[in-house]
């Protein structure tokens, strides 16, 4: 009985240390409204923190459509992730000059265009969407002080080289955030 009241006191504590976490999370998505790299890492944070501790975390929903440049959720990752990759080259001087995005991820084939959400993240499957979700936010936070404070040339350059991604994962989240009770 001793350990039943104990278990749900430590619940109690976790689920007001987690609703304090996203009220402060939210509040700073709302507060920088005209800064895209903060709304996108408060954002996806919002979006992968469960509601309650027992509950399942947050599961996209597929149906509908938004307007969106870039063709797929793949796309933006390996756009990210191979800019990312120049930003290291550049930091650790291997190379003082960006290579350009190969033609596979390069961004002339961007149109502005109505988007189904199903076929944006490639899969019928809340899961797999919440988990591309999740990957995203995970490529992007050990940048996170590159990306909100950017003080060196090479953290400009890394913040100017992604600003389009960065416009386009918020157009994103700002959808989901509407449709789910933050």
């Amino acid at each position: 009985m001793l350990t039943g009241i104990i278990t749900r006191f430590k619940q109690r504590l976790e689920n007001n240390r987690l609703k304090a976490l996203r009220e402060s999370l939210k509040q700073e998505f709302h507060k920088n409204t005209h800064n895209p790299y903060v709304r996108v890492f408060t954002g996806l944070q919002l979006l992968t923190l469960p509601l309650n501790i027992n509950e399942e975390p947050f599961r996209p929903s597929l149906r509908g459509f938004l307007e969106l440049r870039i063709n797929n959720i793949d796309l933006v990752y390996q756009r990210l992730a191979f800019l990312i990759n120049e930003y290291q080259r550049a930091i650790n001087r291997s190379s003082i000059e960006w290579l350009p995005l190969p033609d596979a991820l390069n961004k002339r084939n961007d149109l502005a265009e109505y988007r189904w959400l199903d076929t944006y993240f490639g899969t019928s499957s809340p899961e797999v969407a919440a988990y591309k979700l999740g990957k995203l936010l995970a490529l992007i936070q050990p940048y996170e002080s590159a990306f909100l404070k950017p003080e060196s040339d090479e953290d400009k350059a890394l913040v100017n080289q992604t600003a389009h991604l960065f416009r386009e994962l918020e157009t994103l989240i700002e959808h989901y955030l509407l449709e789910r009770p933050i």
